[in-house]
């Protein structure tokens, strides 16, 4: 593994190195840039909680006007949000993964036209938690079938897919 191998995803780059992988928005991976792997999903946990509130002060005002449409639908939106807020707390936007902290690697195939192809990666926090991260591959309109087969290419040539640790606990 003499030279870094990096792949396009949804919203920039992921580079492989020998002992990390890097996601950024450039090409080339700046040797001088300090990259935080302290990266937090708070910001979206606000929203899904914000949205989550003004949905249940419009189901609660719609039921007392005696309407049950809406409430029902509204109940079902709430519904997807609380599921968005929930999956918030088990991702993670870091953008640097050690190799020696992934458990596992899985890939999840697209539904074309309705959902990316992704890699999940599994791994631990500095802070000992399990955390996953999701590298989003390119959509279809963007060459979405060539750019996951070279992902998957460059995954499998540096023994990141499949992949799965050892003595981890994973199933």
């Amino acid at each position: 593994m003499d030279l870094p191998a990096s792949f396009r995803t949804k919203i920039g780059f992921c580079h492989i190195l020998e002992d990390r992988l890097v996601f950024n928005r450039e090409a080339q991976i700046k040797e001088g840039l300090k990259l935080t792997t302290n990266h937090s999903m708070a910001k979206y946990l606000l929203l899904y909680g914000i949205l989550l509130i003004v949905l249940g002060f419009a189901i609660y005002d719609t039921f007392q006007k005696g309407k049950t449409g809406f409430p029902i639908l509204f109940c079902l939106i709430g519904a997807l949000y609380l599921y968005g807020w929930i999956s918030c707390f088990f991702y993670s936007g870091t953008p640097v993964i050690y190799r020696k902290d992934i458990d596992k690697i899985v890939f999840k195939k697209g539904i074309a036209g309705i959902t990316r192809g992704r890699f999940v990666v599994h791994f631990q926090k500095e802070n000992g938690k399990k955390s996953m991260r999701m590298i989003m591959m390119l959509g279809v309109l963007t060459g979405g079938k060539k750019g996951t087969a070279d992902a998957m290419a460059v995954m499998k040539e540096h023994n990141l897919y499949p992949f799965i640790k050892e003595n981890s606990n994973e199933v």
